[in-house]
């Protein structure tokens, strides 16, 4: 029997499980109860028969503009099309909310992710700044 998987807006989502999709130690259980606190909405991706979380993915701002930020898949689940499901979860969440725009930011170190932002709909453009130590922050 293949694994099947469950994705949608998930209020259960711990930062525990979010540990373990994104391989982090126990030191960011914090952090990740703060981003779960702050969103906007969280998508989670689940394996049906049992229940594990696999994928995740938020979404913050406000009811004018969202963010799109921290999807990832755990690698036990990737190449099942489930950061596809999570992020276009994650845009129709963003619309039926009334947000007037979505953006994301991607690291230009994994040139991939640009291509599959293309493809769900995103462009580029040449007008966002950020701050200089979120950019040391990011190792940039």
């Amino acid at each position: 029997m293949s694994t099947t998987y469950e994705v949608g807006v998930d209020t259960k989502v711990t930062a525990q499980e979010i540990l373990y999709v994104r391989e982090e130690g126990a030191e960011k259980t914090e952090e990740w109860n703060k981003c779960l606190q702050q969103s906007l909405a969280v998508i989670g991706a689940r394996e049906t028969q049992t229940g594990k979380l696999v994928g995740v993915a938020f979404l913050v701002g406000n009811v004018r503009h969202g963010l799109m930020v921290d999807m990832n898949v755990h690698p036990s689940a990737r190449g099942n099309h489930i950061g596809s499901r999570l992020f276009d979860a994650l845009v129709s969440q963003a619309k039926s909310l009334g947000i007037t725009y979505i953006s994301l930011t991607y690291n230009a170190k994994k040139p991939w992710l640009k291509d599959f932002y293309e493809r769900h709909g995103f462009r580029s453009i040449d007008f966002a700044m950020w701050e200089e130590s979120s950019l040391s922050a990011l190792g940039e």
